[in-house]
Order: structure tokens, then C-alpha cells, then sequence
């Protein structure tokens, strides 16, 4: 049967092969050419027969004759088994690319991305001043109509046109410089999600909004002018109340934690408002096996002064609230929302529960007070016996490093010690097992 053989080249240098059969048409043969790699139907089989190899160095060094890129497939090995747990659902893009391993260490994890994502839900055209490996722009695409995606690395631009083009077509990715991007755009967006780089040229940590890349305070005025919402993800380490201030038009934060460990804060902008804004809406949330959702307003009134105190006892339910609610600096409103919790001091951040059956819906751990022992030396004795503790400290003159070495005591086990200070002004050592839920 006669068939007619037809080659082209499409945006992305793909060479593609069609054999016309009847008006009916296959691929015989596919290579690409993606940002310098090359790339085929070998390659992706290669990956998937040595996805579960353990010493990649291996395959480097191994002799094979191979059509394809082969350090690229084995970054790709590596890239998937690094994040298998924190991507498994783009993971199942058997087509998925990685274009560099740092790429896979700072992604966003697909929990969290996928609640930025439904931040947009609504939104018709979004832009996504910071793409990297584009995770945030393919879940901000499930829910708003189209996305444009700026990357300023030519190479990680080309490799998300890619995988975009077969995982989420309503993004376009754009490679520039989102300062020069921004400061000539005359689009208007229907909000725009920014994510400064907070490492520097020598990989070191950055906080600020003024140290990061690129830097938003200084985009502001451009920001304005482009859409009326901004999101911007921030460093945990970040002040809040200093953030708002430098911010100015911040209507909502979000403290995002996984497991008990504090990951970002977002902030949400809106310059439709050209009052001051007098009210800002604080939600943690911690994403565990319940996620622990609890709203704040940053501006309460702060009554706890007026609160009744407790004083811990042997058997007495301690409470102390997940990282995302401490870092909030909003604790003292856990009293109206949580009326079981009493506070043992202003700044403790600890809480007694006068009702053990509501712990299991108190948003953070819970422990079973075994011993409340004075900080004096004379006292310490008692804990001799453990060789393990799990320390932690709140206004406290000792930090957690400090109370260890004192005490000579490794972290692990299963006793918990919290060093606090009482309303009373006594420092005490409360000694704790993990109480069941």
C-alpha cells in the first residue's frame, strides 16, 4: 500500500516523520532538540528501565552506544527519585523534564502549589513573574484561563515551553527578565504571583524583599500599574509586622507549614484600595494528615493581659500550637476561639487544656504533663536518668541548644521538655509524653 512520507520542524526544532496512509497519519520518529539536549523515544524509555537505579555514576560511567542525551536522562533519573514525594502527580508526565537539579531542590512541594493555584480560581489571564520549574504557574493554570510564564534562564524557559506544550497549553512561557518585562508591559493582568529568588550568586540565604531577586518593593509601582492583585511567596524568616508596613496594600497573609514545619508566607496586595488598609486576615494552615486551618486578624486586640493564668500540674494536658500559628504572633486568640485552653504566661505560647476530650481538635500537639520540675540545680538531678529528650524552650533565659548542653541530654526518645518561665516569673522544666488524640 502506498504511503507518502512528510518532515517538518515545529517551534521547538522537533523533527517529526508522518506517514500518510489512507489520510490516516502516525509518528514514526521523534527527535528533539530541547534547549541543547537531545532528546527521543529512546531517551524516555532509558529513563523509565533505570528509574529505580540508586548509584546514577554508574550509568554515567557505563560504555553504551545511545542516540540521545545521556547525562540529561540521568538528571532526569535523579530529579524524579528526589521528587517523588513532593511531585507525584506531575510526576505521571511520563514527558515531564527537569532542567537542572537545583531546579527539583527548591521547588514548590505540589500540596502547597496546588493551594496557590486555587488562589486564582476565576482569574482570566494571570502572569507568573518567576516560573523555575513551573510548578506554581501549572497549578495556577488549573484554575484561571491562561497564564503567561517569565523565566530569565533561556534553558529553563525552553524546557517549560515543553513540557507545557503537552501538560498545560493555556500557559504561555516567555523567556525575560521580569524587571525589564514588567517596567514596559502595558497588559492588564487579573492578578500577578511573583517569587523573588532568595538565594544570592553565592547560594547564600535572603530574606528581605529588598534582597531578593528581583526586588518587589522597587517593582511596586510597575506592579500597580499592570493588575489591582499581587500574591507574592515570602520567607518564612520574614517580620510580618515590618512586611506589611513596607507592602502597605496587604489585605491578606497566609503562614503555609508541612508537618509542623513553617514553609512560606504569602502576602495578597490589593491596590484597588487606595485607603489605608486597617484590617489584615491572618490563616495558617498546616498541611498534615488533617490539615489545621485557623484565621486571625492581625489587628485584634490583644486581651490576654486580662486573661486568667494557669499553673501547670502532673497530669495536666499541655498544648502547644503548630509552627504556623506561632509564627502568626496571633496565639493570645486561641483563647476566644479555643475556650478549653488557659495560658500559662503572656509570652509562653503554651497553653493547659481544661478539657482533654477537646484536644483532638486543638490545631497543633499535645502532651501529658508527667512532671513539673523548678529550674534549680538542686532539681535537675531528676533528669539524669535520660539520656534523650526532645527540648524545647519558651521565654526562657536558656535556648533549646543551651538546655541540652546543661543537662547533657542527646534529641530523640520519647519524652518531650519544654523550659518556660510562669506568670508568676518561676522558670520551671515541664517534663512530657506525647498524649493520645
Amino acid at each position: 500500500m502506498f504511503s507518502l512520507i512528510y518532515h517538518y520542524f515545529d517551534s521547538f526544532g522537533i523533527i517529526v516523520t508522518f506517514a500518510s496512509n489512507l489520510m490516516k497519519y502516525s509518528i514514526l520518529t521523534m527527535q528533539l532538540n530541547v534547549a541543547d539536549h537531545i532528546i527521543n523515544d529512546s531517551f524516555f524509555d532509558y529513563i523509565i528501565k533505570n528509574i529505580d537505579c540508586n548509584d546514577t555514576s554508574r550509568l554515567i560511567l557505563k560504555r553504551e552506544n545511545v542516540d540521545f542525551d545521556k547525562k540529561f536522562a540521568v538528571l532526569q533519573i535523579e530529579c524524579r527519585n528526589k521528587t517523588k514525594n513532593k511531585l507525584p502527580e506531575i510526576l505521571k508526565f511520563e514527558k515531564y523534564l527537569f532542567p537542572k537539579s537545583i531546579s527539583a531542590e527548591q521547588c514548590t512541594p505540589e500540596q502547597v502549589a496546588k493551594f496557590h493555584g486555587e488562589l486564582f480560581a476565576g482569574c482570566n489571564h494571570v502572569l507568573d513573574m518567576t516560573m523555575g520549574l513551573g510548578v506554581d504557574s501549572f497549578y495556577i493554570a488549573h484554575n484561571a484561563n491562561t497564564v503567561t510564564s517569565l523565566e530569565i534562564d533561556r534553558e529553563i524557559a525552553e524546557i517549560g515551553k515543553f513540557n507545557f506544550s503537552h501538560m498545560a497549553p493555556n500557559i504561555t512561557v516567555i523567556n525575560a527578565d521580569s524587571v525589564d518585562f514588567i517596567s514596559n508591559c502595558s497588559e492588564f493582568f487579573s492578578a500577578i504571583f511573583i517569587d523573588p529568588a532568595r538565594r544570592d550568586a553565592n547560594n547564600k540565604r535572603m530574606f528581605g524583599f529588598a534582597d531578593c531577586m528581583p526586588n518587589v518593593i522597587d517593582l511596586l509601582p510597575h506592579i500597580k500599574r499592570c493588575t489591582n492583585r499581587l500574591i507574592i511567596k515570602a520567607s518564612p524568616m520574614l517580620d510580618i509586622s515590618k512586611s506589611i508596613l513596607e507592602l502597605q496594600f496587604v489585605t491578606d497573609i497566609w503562614i503555609l507549614g508541612i508537618k509542623n514545619s513553617c514553609k512560606e508566607l504569602l502576602f495578597s496586595l490589593d491596590f484597588s484600595q487606595n485607603a489605608e488598609i486597617k484590617a489584615v486576615n491572618i490563616h495558617t494552615i498546616n498541611f498534615d494528615n488533617i490539615p489545621q486551618h485557623v484565621d486571625f486578624q492581625y489587628f485584634a486586640i490583644d486581651d490576654s493581659q486580662n486573661s486568667h493564668f494557669a499553673i501547670p500540674a502532673e497530669g495536666n494536658i499541655l498544648f502547644e500550637p503548630n509552627a504556623c500559628i506561632m509564627k502568626s504572633g496571633r496565639t493570645s486568640q486561641l483563647l476566644s476561639l479555643y475556650p478549653s485552653l488557659e495560658k500559662i504566661d503572656v509570652s509562653s505560647h503554651l497553653f493547659l487544656v481544661s478539657d482533654a476530650n477537646q484536644s483532638s481538635q486543638l490545631p497543633g500537639r499535645c502532651f501529658t504533663i508527667d512532671k513539673v520540675i523548678p529550674f534549680k540545680d538542686k532539681e535537675l538531678k531528676q533528669l539524669r536518668v535520660y539520656k534523650e529528650l526532645n527540648v524545647a524552650t519558651r521565654n526562657f533565659k536558656l535556648t533549646a541548644e543551651q538546655l541540652k548542653s546543661r543537662l547533657r541530654v542527646k534529641d530523640g526518645g520519647n519524652n518531650y521538655l519544654f523550659g518556660t518561665t510562669l506568670h508568676n516569673g518561676d522558670m520551671v522544666l515541664l517534663l512530657c509524653s506525647k498524649a493520645t488524640k
